[in-house]
């Protein structure tokens, strides 16, 4: 089938008309399929930008096309990044990736896409292993790119819907996991160690100028935030809680980060900055540190139908995502003609996975931008250690908890000696990635290198667990009204959207969606021990800081 390449526009605009979307004009090339595995004819259409419209009589073969449309324009990019997700891609570019690596498969998406697979229902799993068929037919009927020729390799692994949830849980942690804890932390005991030395309150020069991060009033969702912590606007607070007040401020004297009540060691500092230094040898996870400060936020609005010539909304999205080459995104129509239950959806999709992620349907259009919720946490755990010195458990109230060990193998590709194929083991220490160390109570979270003797760093994140952002796609490219995207983004659990919306009936709306983790102290309208979530957090269980239990969970939460 003959391809005109195209560059996707990160800009697109969507709007909403009485228009079918099969409607594509000026069809450059046209091609059925009929391979093995498909349940009917598959037609693929591509107009004169390459973009392709998919038409069958099942989603399933729609899904089988799709990933074989994927893997011929753009299998490299997806083997690269599964490989970047699960820790391998060493096996790809050589030794040069192993920093990365080690860090990825320390982290564990590969591990959290595992638990995601077990959780996921029949319908996902069905999908996502058509789309798997789909491109591994490509690979079999297709040489491999010119790529691989300099890699100096001639063979490739299948994909495995694996894969597919591997990437999803990377593309997730790119706009949601937060290191800043740390440099947060760092920063705090800096200005008070310089304090001291020089006679200034290193503390409030930190939270209430440099790095104020307090809202201006008492517009937040805890009942007392601001006076448990100091801030302004809590005027109720009365001195029996150990508050000063100072005019229209509230000066937490006992509890604020730093005071004589820290639950930090002295050599915190030093514990934070070997933390961030072995972190960063990962590329990917040095970008985590000062999250905040990073661009990543997106644009969007909607217009309603009231004031627009067609009277239907119009929706424009403008996803800030890297502008790479290959682009970000890939962008399709799939057609599904099942009768009554007919429908099409237009829009991108990252390559890898089955769907559109943004775009239009019949009956609706959703763009989504990033929404920075908290969902990281760094923990300060208490670890024992067995005779070899391996960690063994991590303990809390008291009670020793066992961890659990995971053994990794590194592999990396090395070329240049004329022999293809040459894979070979790269044999790493404990102590330098061989074993991961993985938290249950940190929602599986590992270990992470930087602490000293008994007290060690954890990371919490909510990614770690089964996550079904694969059931927010299929369902929203289905949804026929408001209603139905609402029930679509309770499966939308990590990697936190704002949602814009429209549809033929002139709605406009905007909502949020991911899990965000409920912290015990915060709940309760305090932050105890003065050390709120945006620093390293005590895992102990004397200042209760963990995340509470799903206790009540909503249909699709995970």
């Amino acid at each position: 089938m003959k391809k005109t390449s195209r560059s996707f526009l990160h800009l697109f605009a969507l709007q909403l008309f009485l228009l079918p979307l099969l409607g594509v004009t000026q069809t450059a090339v046209a091609e059925e399929f009929n391979f093995p595995g498909l349940s009917g004819t598959v037609t693929v259409t591509e107009d004169q930008y390459g973009v392709p419209s998919i038409r069958g009589n099942s989603e399933l073969d729609v899904a089988f096309v799709q990933g074989y449309i994927h893997a011929r324009d753009r299998f490299f990019q997806m083997d690269y990044f599964r490989k970047v997700a699960t820790g391998r891609l060493g096996e790809l570019v050589g030794a040069a990736a192993l920093p990365n690596d080690i860090s990825l498969r320390t982290l564990g998406l590969g591990r959290a896409a595992l638990k995601s697979w077990q959780k996921a229902d029949a319908d996902a799993k069905g999908i996502m292993q058509s789309y798997a068929n789909g491109v591994n037919t490509w690979l079999t009927c297709n040489p491999l790119r010119p790529e691989y020729t300099a890699l100096e390799l001639t063979k490739v692994d299948p994909w495995t819907p694996h894969d597919t949830l591997s990437y999803i849980k990377l593309l997730a942690w790119t706009l949601s996991f937060d290191a800043g804890d740390v440099d947060n932390t760092i920063n705090l005991l800096t200005y008070q160690g310089v304090g001291e030395v020089v006679g200034f309150d290193g503390t409030a020069l930190f939270t209430q100028d440099v790095f104020r991060v307090q809202p201006p009033d008492g517009r937040v969702t805890v009942p007392g935030f601001l006076s448990g912590i100091g801030g302004a606007g809590g005027a109720q607070a009365d001195n029996s809680s150990g508050i000063e007040k100072s005019g229209n401020q509230v000066m937490s004297v006992d509890k604020a980060p730093g005071a004589e009540q820290s639950p930090y060691p002295d050599n915190m500092l030093e514990m934070a900055l070997a933390l961030k230094e072995g972190l960063s040898q990962s590329p990917m996870l040095a970008r985590a540190f000062g999250f905040q400060e990073w661009d990543r936020g997106s644009n969007e609005w909607a217009i309603s139908g009231d004031f627009t010539e067609s009277g239907f909304p119009i929706i424009a999205n403008d996803p800030h995502l890297t502008l790479d080459t290959p682009a970000t995104f890939h962008e399709s129509n799939l057609i599904y003609d099942l009768g009554e239950d007919s429908y099409s959806v237009s829009g991108v999709q990252f390559a890898g996975a089955p769907g559109i992620i943004l775009g239009c349907n019949d009956n609706i259009c959703w763009g989504a931008t990033v929404n920075a919720m908290d969902v990281t946490d760094i923990f300060q755990d208490v670890v024992q250690t067995n005779a070899l010195g391996l960690f063994t458990h991590s303990v809390h109230n008291g009670e020793p908890e066992p961890l659990q060990l995971t053994y990794q193998s590194f592999f990396v590709n090395v070329t240049g000696n004329e022999t293809p194929d040459t894979i070979v083991r790269a044999n790493l220490g404990v102590d330098a990635g061989g074993i991961t160390f993985v938290s249950p109570r940190r929602n599986h979270g590992p270990f992470v290198p930087g602490g000293s003797g008994n007290s060690q760093f954890f990371i919490q994140y909510t990614g770690w667990g089964p996550t079904k952002e694969m059931n927010f796609i299929l369902d929203s490219n289905r949804a026929r009204d408001m209603e139905d995207f609402k029930d679509a983004l309770q499966s939308f659990d990590v990697g936190s959207q704002n949602w814009i919306y429209g549809d033929v009936e002139g709605n406009i709306a905007y909502f949020t969606s991911a899990e965000n983790p409920i912290r015990s102290d915060l709940a309760q309208g305090t932050v105890d021990g003065g050390v709120p979530p945006w620093f390293i957090r005590d895992g102990s269980g004397a200042l209760n800081h963990e995340w509470l239990p799903v206790m009540n969970p909503q249909p699709g939460q995970a």
